[in-house]
């Protein structure tokens, strides 16, 4: 706000005592005493704008990373249970099992097991692994990793003998299950010998991840 500029005259000055003004005439301000003059020369007023803080703001991309400054939020300044799974987009998760050991399988004999809950609609990628030890010689085992519970493509596949350099195989792989629904989801690493072939699996592993997006390039 500007402030008043305020001029006061008590006396004009005799020196001079006449002065000219528009059209040529003369007055003359000799003898005279003028009265106090008060000349406002201006006044501004302003409206202050002052910023108040929002509350229960709901808006959908009002802020961003690239408006926080680094560390501008951190863990001391978040409010205990105020993000919540509940309130965050499917995340992504991970699960896996302990080793088990099966001995003299049969057909169709599922050797391990994962069950996993996932929040939506997603991908879940699915690992397994495991040894077989052949106890007959010109063996081989056949395993799938599957949410069903028998033996089907694709194949795992391992062959060996009673030989010592052929008596244990490394079992393993990877398969990716497009989920349409949410809820529990269980797969299971099944394997069964060829006819007449005594095996056992060792330390049988399963791991499972999930993601809410399918990332494959038509």
């Amino acid at each position: 706000m500007l402030c008043c500029r305020i001029s006061s005259v008590n006396n004009a000055t005799e020196g001079h005592n006449q002065k000219s003004i528009a059209g040529g005439s003369k007055v003359s301000f000799q003898n005279m005493r003028l009265p106090v003059a008060t000349i406002i020369v201006a006044v501004l007023s302003t409206t202050v704008a002052e910023a108040q803080t929002a509350r229960n703001l709901i808006c959908n991309g009002c802020v961003g990373t690239k408006d926080l400054s680094r560390n501008a939020v951190t863990k001391k300044k978040i409010a205990k249970r105020a993000v919540a799974p509940s309130k965050l987009k499917a995340p992504t998760g991970a699960a896996g099992t302990t080793p088990v050991n099966r001995t003299n399988i049969v057909a169709d004999q599922v050797i391990q097991t994962i069950s996993v809950d996932i929040p939506k609609r997603g991908i879940v990628v699915v690992n397994a692994s495991a040894y077989a030890r052949f106890d007959t010689n010109d063996s081989q085992i056949n395993c799938t990793i599957t949410d069903g519970s028998t033996v089907e493509s694709p194949f795992l596949r391992a062959a060996g003998s009673t030989a010592a350099a052929d008596r244990r195989s490394i079992v393993a792989g990877t398969r990716a299950f497009e989920e349409t629904l949410s809820g529990t989801k269980t797969y299971n690493l099944v394997c069964e010998p060829n006819s007449g072939d005594n095996i056992d699996v060792y330390d049988a592993v399963m791991t499972a991840i999930y993601a809410p997006t399918n990332i494959l390039a038509d």
